[in-house]
C-alpha cells in the first residue's frame, strides 16, 4: 500500500515536472525551505527555554511550599516565556520560503538549464572536455560554484534575510553580505562541490533538484540559523558553535 502511494506521488511529481518544470521546482524548493525554517525555529526555542529554565533533578521538598510571593512571580514569568516560545516568526519563515522559491526557479531550473545548453553547444562544436562524463560534471560544477551559483546564491540569501527578515536598510544589508559571504562560501564549497559533482555526473538535469533538496534539509537548517543570528558571529564561528 505504501509503495503504491509512493508510486502515485512520484507519478504526480513527474507529470507536474513535465507540464510546468519551473513552477514545480520553485514550489518544491519553497515548501522545503519553509518547513525547514519552522523546524529550526522550534529547536531554537526548545534549546533556549531549557537553557534558561533547566530541570532540577535534585529539588527537595520546597515544592510543597505555598504559592505566592517570588515563587508565584517566577512561575508567571516562566509561563509567559513558554507561550512566547511557542510563537512562530512568520516574517523569517516567509523570507526563507521566498529564498527557496528563488533557488528552485533561478538556480535549479534556469542556471542549471543554461549550463546544460552551454556544454551541449561545446560538444556540438567538437570541443572535448577531458575526463568524459565525470570531467564534464566537474567543469559544470566549477562554473556553477565559482561564477554562476555560489556567489549569487549566498549574496541573495544574506541580503534578503538582512532586508526582509531583520529589517536592515540597504547599506546595512550590504555590509551584512560583506561580513558573511566569504566564510559561508568556503563552508559551501567544502560540502557542495563534492555533492554537486556526483549530482551532475549521475542524475539527469530534470531530477537534480530532488537529491539537492534532500541535502538542503540539513544545509538550509544551518543557513536559516545563520541568517537569523543577530550577533556578529561569522558563519564559520556559528558552525563551530553548533558542533
Amino acid at each position: 500500500m505504501a509503495t503504491r502511494g509512493l508510486r502515485r506521488l512520484w507519478g504526480s511529481y513527474e507529470a507536474c515536472l513535465q507540464a510546468r518544470p519551473a513552477a514545480t521546482k520553485g514550489a518544491v524548493s519553497l515548501t522545503m525551505f519553509a518547513i525547514t525554517d519552522v523546524a529550526v525555529q522550534h529547536v531554537e526555542r526548545e534549546v533556549a527555554l531549557r537553557q534558561h529554565h533547566p530541570v532540577d533533578d535534585d529539588s527537595s521538598g520546597d515544592s510543597c511550599a505555598p504559592p505566592g510571593g517570588a515563587e508565584e512571580v517566577e512561575a508567571v514569568e516562566v509561563v509567559v516565556e513558554v507561550v512566547e516560545g511557542l510563537s512562530l516568526d512568520l516574517r523569517r519563515t516567509a523570507t526563507q520560503a521566498m529564498f527557496g522559491g528563488y533557488y528552485g526557479l533561478v538556480h535549479a531550473h534556469f542556471i542549471w538549464g543554461k549550463l546544460e545548453q552551454l556544454f551541449g553547444a561545446v560538444r556540438r562544436a567538437g570541443v572535448i572536455v577531458p575526463g568524459g562524463a565525470l570531467g564534464g560534471a566537474l567543469a559544470r560544477v566549477a562554473l556553477d560554484q565559482l561564477v554562476t551559483g555560489t556567489p549569487l546564491f549566498n549574496t541573495v540569501f544574506f541580503y534578503g534575510t538582512g532586508r526582509l527578515s531583520r529589517g536592515m536598510g540597504h547599506d546595512e544589508a550590504l555590509q551584512h553580505v560583506r561580513d558573511r559571504l566569504l566564510p559561508m562560501m568556503q563552508l559551501h564549497w567544502c560540502f557542495w562541490v563534492p555533492f554537486h559533482t556526483l549530482n551532475f555526473w549521475l542524475v539527469p538535469i530534470r531530477h537534480r533538484l530532488l537529491p539537492t533538496q534532500a541535502a538542503l534539509l540539513g544545509w538550509s537548517s544551518f543557513m536559516s540559523f545563520t541568517g537569523a543570528k543577530r550577533d556578529e558571529n561569522s558563519p564559520e564561528q556559528t558552525m563551530r558553535n553548533l558542533t
